[in-house]
């Protein structure tokens, strides 16, 4: 199993950034490091290789206008992500990320309360 989660963290690292890809394979590194800790070291990995985005990059690369209104279920996902990541192991994950983003939920007053609730968690 580890080698099979290094080997995707691998293909996916090799073959650019693209925004869909990188919320689908941290939505599966999550859950896969939450049932087999084990794998935290090839979760780390993935997250601290370049481009070093975060799960909730989605907040980075899209204006918080068109996130509040076309995105919701797609920020709703990459925090949970990122919620059930820092349950593992908070201490590795946290200082990896700039969480100015995701304070930003909290003050844009068209977030939804279910993303507020789970950005209120995160902070």
């Amino acid at each position: 199993l580890t080698f099979l989660a290094r080997r995707l963290v691998d293909r996916t690292l090799d073959n650019g950034f693209r925004l869909e890809v990188h919320e689908r394979v941290g939505g599966s590194l999550a859950v896969l490091v939450a049932v087999y800790p084990f794998l935290l070291d090839s979760v780390l990995h993935y997250y601290s290789s370049p481009p070093r985005a975060s799960p909730f990059e989605r907040l980075v690369c899209s204006s918080a206008s068109s996130l509040a209104v076309e995105h919701n279920a797609a920020v709703l996902d990459a925090l949970q992500t990122t919620e059930t990541l820092m349950r593992c192991d908070e201490h590795a994950f946290k200082p990896l990320w700039n969480w100015a983003p995701v304070f930003g939920l909290l003050d844009d007053r068209k977030t939804t309360p279910e993303i507020r609730e789970v950005a209120t968690r995160l902070v």
